[in-house]
């Protein structure tokens, strides 16, 4: 066991349970946190790394009549 996860840090195994196939908020997903889900339409994530601010990344699925769609985004809000 590393440092750490026996302080509770990056170590500790958290997420969403391996036999949901969906997420939920507040999930982790790989080191983000679920923020909004919308079922089939919408995922935003927020970072949960060490950063000198705020970061976040969203996925939408955009539907013309032709097909789906993904429009995957970013954003920064810095705090250093």
């Amino acid at each position: 066991m590393t440092a750490p996860a026996w302080i509770g840090g990056v170590g500790v195994p958290r997420g969403q349970p391996a036999w949901r196939d969906s997420c939920r908020v507040n999930d982790i997903i790989d080191g983000w946190n679920v923020v909004e889900v919308e079922r089939g339409r919408l995922l935003r994530l927020e970072a949960e790394m060490r950063r000198p601010g705020r970061a976040w990344l969203q996925f939408e699925v955009l539907a013309p009549q032709s097909g789906a769609w993904l429009h995957p985004a970013q954003s920064w809000e810095w705090g250093g």
